[in-house]
């Protein structure tokens, strides 16, 4: 098996990792700060995020992305408000309703906003190509004088974004280091917290709080409009259960069923797991999990995970049964394109899409995968010219190329 990737940069990217977290390097924050130790960074400049999002937009963006009440929290000191409270008939959000609720204190809290605006989609694209673990954002709108939740831990690493206003942090030292993410936390007692660390955000500045680290947040004489990037990596053990998973579908004895009425003779589980040949079990993990191909399979739902951005594409797709020999293609902006061989396919995987074909076609997909500039449909390394004009029809029709003008 083989595997090879490129990928497309769109040029208007206002945000990577490394803008980020400068002034620091990307080198200095893994050995430093990743899973060690809390990271700010004030930078004095108010208008850093304002590519990315900005106060006076937050109407719109309830206004005009209606995601379900599940994805929109209304909070105060823990409290949450139920959606029912909130939504109109049709399930879009209650403008009113929802200035009332600042008004009177409480946080508004929408999140997946990677799926609601394009620009922080864009940003959660291009830093899971850098840290290569999946990312969602939260945006936080607090009115002065007031906080969302109560001390607490999460279960996944974070970056704060300061948008607007002003924010205080407590952060304490960690009661349980690294814990598994997405696991549930327990509630904090007060006697459970100790030694306090006092941050204050502003405008521009950034902050990475490694999972566990507890800690809450409020306002004070002024509204705060913050995002949460939530890193939720990849953890070892995730690594070895695929690695054991992927053992299990050459060897028989991972995948029998545990003795019949196990749970009443644990006598019989005992010996079932005595039986086991674990010298060697344990050897073939160990080589499945210093082989490349879990990671390829990270790789993979890694890719698929991602989303085409919105790139003006139906009038590609309406200009489909015009192609011929003189059509010029371009892949599409911000796309991670990896080439897939498992004879006799392969495959071209991409933001969340694959397709399949016969490895005789592999070179279109090496090619397109190489290709950042225009070319002529003519110029795809097959012979047969329906061939060619199919493929071009299924890649168009899939999101990956665009038809220029």
């Amino acid at each position: 098996m083989n595997l090879e990737t490129n990928i497309t940069k769109n040029t208007n990217y206002q945000y990577n990792f490394d803008q980020l977290i400068s002034p620091i390097s990307c080198n200095q924050f893994v050995n430093s700060y990743w899973e060690k130790k809390v990271l700010v960074i004030k930078r004095n400049n108010p208008n850093f995020y304002n590519d990315l999002l900005s106060f006076d937009l937050v109407d719109t963006i309830i206004d005009q992305h209606r995601m379900t009440g599940d994805n929109f929290r209304i909070a105060k000191q823990g409290e949450g408000i139920a959606p029912s409270k909130f939504l109109n008939a049709d399930g879009s959000y209650n403008l009113n309703k929802l200035y009332a609720y600042y008004a009177d204190g409480y946080s508004l809290v929408l999140r997946y906003m990677d799926q609601a605006w394009s620009p922080i989609k864009e940003l959660c694209f291009n830093l899971r190509q850098t840290i290569s673990h999946n990312v969602k954002v939260n945006m936080y709108l607090t009115p002065p004088n007031s906080e969302a939740y109560l001390p607490h831990t999460d279960a996944h690493d974070v970056l704060i974004l300061q948008i607007n206003g002003t924010k205080k942090w407590n952060l304490y030292d960690s009661i349980y280091e690294t814990p598994l993410v997405e696991s549930i936390q327990p509630r904090l007692k007060k006697e459970m917290l100790c030694n306090l660390s006092e941050v204050t955000m502003d405008a521009g500045d950034l902050m990475y709080i490694p999972r566990g680290v507890p800690h809450h947040a409020f306002t004070t004489d002024e509204s705060s409009l913050h995002l949460t990037v939530g890193i939720f990596p990849v953890q070892m053990v995730d690594y070895i259960t695929k690695s054991i998973m992927t053992q299990a579908l050459g060897n028989r004895n991972l995948r029998e069923a545990l003795p019949f009425g196990y749970l009443n003779d644990n006598s019989s589980l005992q010996n079932f797991i005595s039986a086991m040949n674990w010298e060697t079990i344990e050897r073939q993990i160990r080589e499945e999990v210093m082989q490349t191909q879990i990671q390829n399979t990270l790789e993979n739902e890694l890719t698929l995970h991602q989303r085409l951005l919105p790139n003006k594409h139906f009038k590609a797709i309406d200009a489909i049964s015009s192609i011929s020999l003189k059509t010029k293609f371009k892949k599409q902006e911000n796309i991670f394109c990896k080439v897939h061989f498992e004879s006799p396919f392969c495959r071209i995987i991409y933001n969340g899409n694959t397709i399949r074909g016969p490895i005789k076609i592999a070179s279109v997909f090496e090619f397109v995968r190489d290709c950042n500039d225009v070319f002529l449909l003519r110029d795809l390394p097959i012979n047969n010219d329906i061939h060619k004009v199919k493929l071009a029809t299924k890649m168009v029709r899939g999101g990956l190329l665009s038809i220029v003008e």
